[in-house]
């Protein structure tokens, strides 16, 4: 009730506001004084710019942005601004679909280009919505709660997409929600996301199989006709680098699909026990792969398996004196375990410089706790 008289009241100020705009023009006909002419335009911009405020406060829509400039016309040019605030808002009705489809596009490239941090004091819906107000279109809650089908599936379309663990908790948020609409689409999302995941992994699983069996069929016969033949060695070893890049690609997949927040405890441990056999079988290929073996390392500490970790660890960084990436490991790895005393000792040796903003604030939360 509260909220409905609001917006009447919201409405009343806007009407009243356009209206005594657009009184200026026969006012400027009948040569009426500039000083009521003046009294006039800033009564109007007065009332159109608390309505924009508290419009600005309750929701920040697509047309919010578009509204904002057209005042700022209308202000500088009183009775003309308010033909091109009109003007605007036509053009805007005609194109807003394309334009608004477009703005989700934006959303995702300005998240993967910028590397945005969501506050994690926030829940996912407001932290999006941040996000989101950044670049001024509907949040993902208020489409599927509005009545256009069409962009409901297209949304569900670019979050299923993208399996990122905060598209996965807002939509498992959402799976709660008290419209049945927005739980059905929810549920749609999360199982395109599931589906998407496990058509990965079959093709990545295809691809290793292929390429593993083709190599151990054919590797012995190659070596036996064409021993000394070094096209023979040089095809070999590429067969061979081509199958480490599967089982890593693999590897990875089971990794981040047991981090991506879709799968029980139980379900969780297979797929990093499954991510281990994997970067195990890239590093039988190649042994001298530090970020495969950091990788490994991660599915490790998942499963529990702390002091081979630990051991793995000591060997790396005795080989890779200046990888940020496995001091930084071995120091959260200490936090984890409560070795405070062990996390200046990697600290140390971390180039700070070198690390993006949000290890440099974990840094910082360590340094605070030691």
């Amino acid at each position: 009730m509260e909220n409905n008289k609001r917006n009447i009241l919201l409405l009343s100020m806007m009407i009243a506001g356009l209206s005594s705009e657009a009184s200026l023009l026969p006012m400027f006909w009948y040569d009426i004084s500039i000083v009521a002419l003046c009294v006039v335009h800033i009564f109007a911009c007065t009332l159109l710019s608390i309505t924009l405020y508290f419009w600005n406060l309750e929701e920040r829509s697509f047309e919010h942005p578009l509204a904002f400039y057209g005042l700022l016309l209308m202000i500088t040019f009183p009775v003309f601004g308010l033909l091109a605030l009109s003007l605007l808002f036509v053009t805007a009705g005609w194109f807003r679909e394309k334009m608004v489809m477009g703005s989700y596009n934006d959303y995702k490239e300005h998240i993967t280009k910028k590397g945005i941090n969501i506050d994690v004091s926030k829940g996912h819906i407001e932290g999006l919505r941040d996000i989101r107000s950044e670049i001024s279109f509907d949040s993902f809650i208020d489409v599927i709660k509005g009545e256009d089908s069409k962009k409901k599936s297209q949304v569900v379309n670019k979050l299923s997409e993208d399996v990122s663990k905060e598209n996965i908790s807002l939509l498992k948020e959402a799976l709660n929600d008290a419209s049945q609409d927005v739980r059905f689409y929810a549920a749609d999302a999360l199982m395109k996301v599931e589906g998407n995941i496990n058509n990965e992994i079959a093709v990545a699983e295809h691809m290793a199989q292929h390429r593993g069996g083709s190599y151990a069929a054919g590797a012995m016969i190659k070596l036996e006709d064409k021993i000394g033949n070094e096209i023979a060695i040089a095809k070999m070893m590429t067969q061979r680098r081509g199958m480490m890049k599967d089982f890593l690609r693999l590897g990875d997949i089971y990794q981040d699909y047991a981090f991506s927040g879709l799968l029980e405890k139980n379900s969780q441990k297979h797929y990093f026990s499954l991510s281990c056999e994997e970067y195990q079988k890239a590093l039988d290929i190649e042994t001298g792969q530090p970020k495969v073996m950091l990788r490994y390392i991660h599915s490790l500490l998942q499963l529990g398996e702390h002091k081979h970790s630990q051991k793995m660890l000591k060997q790396l960084s005795k080989i890779w004196k200046t990888n940020n990436d496995i001091h930084f490991l071995s120091a959260s790895m200490a936090f984890y375990l409560n070795k405070f005393g062990d996390i200046k000792k990697h600290l140390e040796k971390i180039v700070l410089e070198d690390l993006d903003d949000e290890k440099i604030e974990t840094v910082k939360f360590w340094l605070q706790k030691t």
